[in-house]
C-alpha cells in the first residue's frame, strides 16, 4: 500500500522508508525487527494495525506512528549498543517519566505502559537478540522552528521545566542532577 501524502510505503507489520522532518541520522533500515502487531501487544494494544508511517529524524532509535483502530501511537525501538549502564539509566528515566505523567502537571504525550504494569520499557527477543520498545499515545503537535524560541514557546518550556522540578524525584544512581 501506499501513502501519497506522506510519501510512506507502508504493510500493517512493516514501513519500508519515508521522509519526515529536518534532521537526518544514520543510515539505518526503517524495517521494524519484529513485527508492530508483536510491539504493539506488548503494550496491551490489540487492535489491527490501520496505517504504519516512519518518523525520520532521530540520530539513534527508529520511530513509527502507528494507527491502530481508533488509536494512534509512537512506537520506538531503542537500540542497546551503549551497555548496561545505559539501560540502568533508561530505566531510572522512565521512572522519571511515569511519575511527571502521574503528577498530571506536565505537558507531555501519555507513556503506554508494559501490559500488566511492567513498567514503560516493552522486551521482545528474536534470534536471540533483545530488542527494547516504548510506546505512547500519539499527539499532533507542531515542532519549535522559531531561532530563538517565541516567547509563549519560552513559557511554555518554563512551565514545564518549573512543573517537572515540582516533582521533587529523586531515584538513586541516576544522574548528579537527579534528572
Amino acid at each position: 500500500n501506499y501513502s501519497g501524502r506522506t510519501g510512506v510505503w507502508w504493510h500493517p507489520d512493516t514501513a519500508v522508508s519515508a521522509s519526515i522532518g529536518p534532521m537526518a541520522g544514520p543510515p539505518r533500515d526503517d524495517t521494524p525487527a519484529i513485527p508492530l502487531t508483536a510491539v504493539l501487544g506488548l503494550f496491551g494494544v490489540t487492535s489491527e494495525l490501520d496505517r504504519v508511517d516512519v518518523l525520520a529524524g532521530g540520530w539513534s532509535h527508529q520511530v513509527w506512528r502507528v494507527q491502530a483502530g481508533t488509536s494512534a501511537f509512537a512506537i520506538k525501538q531503542l537500540r542497546r549498543a551503549r551497555g548496561d549502564w545505559w539501560m540502568d539509566q533508561l530505566r531510572a528515566a522512565c521512572k522519571f517519566e511515569w511519575a511527571a505523567w502521574s503528577a498530571g502537571t506536565v505537558a507531555m504525550a501519555e507513556p503506554v505502559e508494559v501490559e500488566g504494569g511492567r513498567g514503560l520499557l516493552g522486551e521482545l527477543t528474536k534470534w536471540s537478540e533483545d530488542y527494547v520498545y516504548r510506546c505512547h499515545r500519539w499527539v499532533s503537535a507542531a515542532p519549535c522552528d522559531d531561532d530563538p524560541p517565541s516567547i509563549s514557546r519560552s513559557r511554555q518550556v518554563g512551565a514545564m521545566v518549573a512543573a517537572l522540578s515540582a516533582l521533587r524525584f529523586r531515584s538513586p544512581g541516576t544522574t548528579a542532577d537527579h534528572l
